[in-house]
């Protein structure tokens, strides 16, 4: 069975093992967690399925102590946070030498940093761990680069809602004229 000079290759049946995927099974259930966060963030209801499993894919996982700085207030807003456990206040200073105001508690599964992918502007909060909290985090430069800026998904979102009330109107005008031909053909007879 000598073909051109060279032996015959023979396939192995089965060359991968069960264990050898592009992801886990873990990892594939902890993809499947972080989208069903991403799908309670208001923000990012509006996008498609395949675009919250690129974003999922691009989560980076971070550990925070109690007490840890995770944003402060006048820094860049480059990142988005999405508490996976722990708790996180956000503060903003109201004065030197006074200690700083808390406007919000995040728990798990809530989210914040949210302006960073919205605006171009300096953190107006800081966000500081009450106790160990597991974050995922999505950088902004992956958001834009994955599904364009949030301005354009947000904007989106508006078209898709003026489409959908537009045609519950219609689906509304057209039951009411079926209704009222009927009628009339009953009051015809």
């Amino acid at each position: 069975n000598d073909v051109g000079g060279q032996e015959p290759v023979k396939m192995q049946a089965n060359m991968l093992s069960p264990t050898t995927s592009v992801l886990t099974q873990s990892e594939k259930v902890e993809k499947r967690e972080n989208i069903r966060l991403l799908e309670q963030i208001p923000l990012l209801k509006n996008l498609h399925k395949w675009e919250k499993s690129k974003i999922a894919e691009h989560l980076q996982f971070r550990d925070y102590d109690e007490g840890d700085v995770i944003v402060l207030e006048g820094d860049e807003a480059d990142e988005f946070y999405i508490v996976k456990d722990g708790v996180v206040d956000i503060s903003v200073e109201v004065g030197e030498g006074m200690a700083p105001k808390i406007l919000s508690t995040i728990t798990r599964r809530g989210w914040f940093g949210e302006l960073a992918l919205l605006k171009d502007q300096p953190r107006n909060a800081t966000a500081r761990a009450r106790t160990k909290v597991q974050c995922l985090v999505l950088i902004k430069d992956d958001f834009i680069r994955l599904i364009g800026t949030l301005e354009e998904v947000l904007n989106r979102g508006n078209v898709v809602a003026r489409h959908k009330k537009a045609t519950e109107r219609w689906h509304r005008a057209f039951n009411i004229i079926s209704k009222t031909l009927m009628l009339l053909r009953r009051i015809r007879k």
